[in-house]
């Protein structure tokens, strides 16, 4: 109820369990937490998709989406990436991101690479041939950064973009201006 008069989803980041089949690993979650905030997400999603709305998934959002679309997850970046990145960390600063020439993010913001940080220990699967959505950057570890589809209105972001945008940083702001376009466009 509601979503009845939504006209574009945003899900954001936060530190909650996801199902274990989103998982490769096919471990069970040893603190036993609750899944209700995942199930949520995975509600908003399929209603907003069932009325064709954009969604913008932000961090832990991010991951929901892309793992309702068929990537999986890893429970730690490290666990298949040699890396000396941090991709925990509060650093505003924390690491760059590699963009796809010509993809979805690239034509949005208009950049081959920009800085972001990064506050994550799960990571996206490397391997967009699973999903109907399509990898648009990754760090230099190879870890995944940002997904989606032009074609059904999904834009994925692993770090924090609103950091950046409350400070004022344009490329960051792109993101929200984004959805906030293609929701007017729904209306």
């Amino acid at each position: 109820q509601q979503m009845e008069h939504i006209d574009g989803l945003m899900l954001p980041g936060g530190r909650f369990p996801s199902p274990e089949e989103f998982y490769v690993d096919g471990k069970k979650d040893e603190e036993g937490r609750s899944l209700d905030r995942a199930y949520a997400y995975i509600d908003c999603i399929k209603e907003a998709e069932s009325h064709g709305l954009p969604i913008l998934g932000v961090c832990a959002g991010a991951q929901m989406l892309g793992a309702v679309h068929g990537m999986k997850l890893y429970r730690n970046a490290h666990q298949y990436t040699e890396t000396d990145i941090e991709h925990k960390t509060t650093k505003l600063h924390a690491h760059t991101v590699r963009i796809k020439e010509k993809s979805m993010l690239n034509k949005l913001i208009g950049l081959d690479e920009i800085m972001v940080n990064s506050r994550h220990i799960e990571a996206m699967v490397n391997d967009d041939k699973q999903s109907d959505l399509s990898i648009f950057a990754t760090a230099p570890d190879g870890v995944p950064e940002a997904w989606g589809s032009k074609e059904r209105g999904i834009l994925c972001i692993q770090w924090h973009p609103e950091d950046f945008a409350a400070d004022g940083d344009k490329t960051m702001q792109k993101l929200y201006d984004w959805l906030i376009n293609k929701a007017k466009k729904h209306i």
